[in-house]
């Protein structure tokens, strides 16, 4: 009986001790199991405060904060005490007297994936795309099927709120892996209905392959033929193969006449048999060769005609009737350069165009999307961003066909683009044609409009542009040798350019006369943007800078060997096209440094009699402010006036204007205290204030190193 008691006793000790021992490992756990929450919290926050680290503790405020009979259940709170809690055990080297009261990084896991559940089930009873995508963001130590379940969510919600109606934006979703099977059925729904309406190989081929419908994947096989078919396709045993289907026997047979009839290398009957597809078009197009070659266009106008009633609907063939149509133009002077011609540089000899004033770039490049036909450039469009880079390239689709488009030239009006192709109503190989763009918007353009057979002929037509007086227009074209010729058409009145373009020519020297090879900045003032740079030959230190008027330019050295010296262009006023002549002379840095030689800052406005700088000065005191902080230097800003009015008030505004200049570049981060601001009213004038003209340059801000 003795030894019975006291086995009993010594058990119930060793209880107590685990117990206790426990309860110092993981503390207030008796309250909790009790629910004596507040106690639990009052006792667990207080040894938190002094001990932010603790494992346990951490452990302990966790299990609280997570427990659903807890007013203040909250499964943010408790995953942030048991990640804590799960830090300081990893940090722990010592683990024993953890694992003895359960504190295992099995246990800790354990509970951070209950709580992450909690969460995601109160992201899924919230049911929006900001719970799942705070859910993300905050329970990083979530599992993996959790997160995965909260990102298919999260990008449900995404396609929804944003969809639009194209490939690009659809196609971003269709190659990822979903959880969520009626999200998969809405991608495939999308791609079919935009699949219908505008046809490609990648967007068809998709839905091809994900439809298990027999109907839409038959409605998928005569979409991709009809795509082959534009492709120029005469041979289908490949396509059969891979767009295999029990229906179209009568299809199939027609393809194998068309392919027979190819091989055979009649023409007339191929286009007969194959119209009104691509293939029958080109073999019309060779039927007529000689014709255009001996420029018989009336003999190719009756034998196109012939055609008519095979060709219903198909837009290049009445884009071809339509060109063969017109009357012909003798007055259309068009003459052949010779090599020893002297003519303005054809700018336009690569595949890209830039408009006049730097915000626009379109070019010509092989396509983004997969193309299992034919490798073929098309257009895109890309626009200058606020920081001065260009933005990401866009096709553009409302131009490009299945075959190539190249040599892109924007007109100074920004609405007329002149481009090259052989996928519309060609008169041979490329030709060239001519849209106008719709509206202010860059996706919309009229159709393309072939510029007629003056110009185009049965061989490769190319790299269109006008000069830069809007006078002549230059072209070339290679001939069945190979041979590039190149050629200049003296425009009429009416043919001119729409837009007032300004030339500006002239030569960059430094003080001493000698040509400098720099760079020359333009920026739009109004809108404070950079639109382009032009660099100076290295042989005269001449330029030749283009653009379009009705705006404010201002012009500067873009060279760290030289003061950014700057000068205006007021082309506000202007409607005709002229030729400026501006020549630069650029300022050393080392004269303006350490000489002192005194600046003029040009680019800087006051409405008249006022001190308060105008939007447009901007650009140049960003210029000066870096310049003064790079080199950390002080400066005198100094401010002139004419002779007009009473002296006193021309030295207040004098000096009113320098201290303006001086707040502007202080909100750029300039040390006030390198700053010295001084008005000299009328006192230094720098021309006869007898004229309009001497009074302006005497009204100025000048801009001197002193230290």
């Amino acid at each position: 009986m003795k030894i019975k008691f006291l086995f009993i006793l010594t058990f119930v000790l060793l209880i107590n001790g685990f117990t206790a021992a426990q309860n110092a490992v993981f503390p207030y756990k008796s309250q909790i199991i009790d629910k004596n929450f507040e106690a639990a919290e009052s006792g667990i926050l207080t040894d938190l405060a002094a001990e932010p680290n603790d494992c346990a503790l951490n452990f302990a405020a966790g299990s609280l904060f997570s427990d659903k009979n807890f007013a203040k259940f909250n499964p943010q709170k408790a995953y942030n005490y048991f990640k804590c809690a799960k830090i300081a055990y990893d940090k722990t080297k010592d683990k024993s007297k953890l694992l003895k009261a359960g504190l295992s990084a099995t246990n800790i896991n354990k509970k951070i994936l209950t709580v992450t559940q909690y969460a995601l089930d109160e992201a899924i009873k919230s049911n929006s795309a900001e719970a799942y995508e705070n859910f993300l963001s905050v329970y990083e130590l979530a599992p993996l099927n959790q997160k995965k379940f909260a990102e298919n969510k999260s990008i449900v919600y995404t396609f929804r709120k944003n969809y639009v109606s194209k490939w690009d934006y659809i196609k971003k979703y269709i190659y990822q892996t979903y959880d969520n099977q009626e999200f998969t059925e809405i991608l495939k729904d999308s791609a079919f209905a935009l699949a219908k309406r505008n046809p490609n190989v990648e967007i068809v081929k998709y839905c091809y392959i994900t439809s298990k419908d027999q109907q839409k994947r038959d409605s998928c096989v005569l979409m991709m033929h009809k795509i082959y078919e534009n492709y120029g396709v005469y041979n289908f045993d490949d396509f059969w193969r891979t767009y295999t289907s029990p229906n179209f026997k009568d299809l199939k047979e027609k393809d194998e006449i068309i392919k027979q009839t190819y091989k055979s290398g009649n023409k007339f009957l191929l286009a007969i048999e194959a119209a009104p597809s691509r293939i029958a078009y080109d073999a019309l197009l060779e039927l007529i060769a000689v014709r255009l070659k001996n420029k018989d266009y009336e003999g190719a106008l009756y034998k196109v005609s012939s055609f008519a009633s095979r060709f219903k609907g198909n837009k290049d063939f009445a884009d071809l009737l339509k060109t063969l149509q017109q009357p012909e133009n003798k007055d259309f002077n068009i003459s052949k350069l010779d090599k020893n011609d002297k003519i303005v540089a054809m700018e336009n000899t690569t595949d890209t165009t830039v408009s006049p004033d730097g915000s626009v770039m379109i070019f010509s490049q092989k396509k983004q999307s997969i193309n299992e036909i034919s490798p073929s450039k098309n257009l895109f469009i890309c626009f200058r961003l606020s920081d001065g880079t260009w933005g990401n390239p866009q096709e553009i689709n409302a131009l490009n066909t299945s075959f190539s488009e190249t040599s892109p030239y924007l007109h100074p009006d920004m609405k007329t683009l002149y481009f090259c192709s052989d996928g519309y109503g060609n008169l041979g190989k490329k030709d060239i044609f001519m849209v106008k763009r719709l509206g202010n918007d860059w996706d919309k353009w009229s159709r393309p409009k072939n510029l007629g057979k003056e110009i185009n002929s049965a061989f490769d037509e190319d790299y269109f542009k006008f000069s830069y007086n809007g006078i002549n227009a230059y072209f070339s074209n290679v001939n069945d040798n190979g041979n590039k010729n190149s050629f200049v058409i003296k425009l009429k009145n009416e043919d001119k350019t729409e837009l007032a373009v300004t030339l500006v020519t002239g030569f960059l020297t430094d003080s001493k006369g000698h040509a400098v090879s720099a760079e020359i900045g333009w920026e739009d003032l109004e809108k404070h943007q950079i639109i382009g740079h032009v660099k100076t030959s290295a042989k005269d230190g001449s330029y030749t800078m283009c653009l379009p008027a009705g705006r404010n330019y201002g012009y500067f050295i873009d060279d760290k060997r030289f003061f950014p010296t700057s000068e205006n262009l007021d082309l506000r006023q202007q409607n005709h096209t002229s030729t400026v002549k501006k020549d630069i002379t650029v300022v050393k840095i080392e004269e303006v440094i350490i000489i002192g030689k005194s600046i003029i800052l040009k680019n800087l406005f006051f409405d008249t009699g006022a001190s308060e700088l105008l939007p447009t000065s901007v650009s140049e005191l960003e210029r000066i402010s870096k310049i003064i902080q790079d080199r950390s230097i002080k400066v005198e800003i100094s401010g002139h006036t004419d002779n007009v009015g009473n002296d006193t008030d021309n030295q207040k505004l004098s000096l009113e204007r320098a201290e303006a200049v001086k707040k502007v570049l202080m909100s750029l981060g300039c040390d006030s205290k390198k700053l010295i601001t001084v008005g000299f009213g009328k006192t230094k004038p720098i021309a006869p204030n007898t004229t309009p003209e001497g009074r302006q340059q005497n009204r100025r801000v000048e801009f001197r190193v002193i230290k």
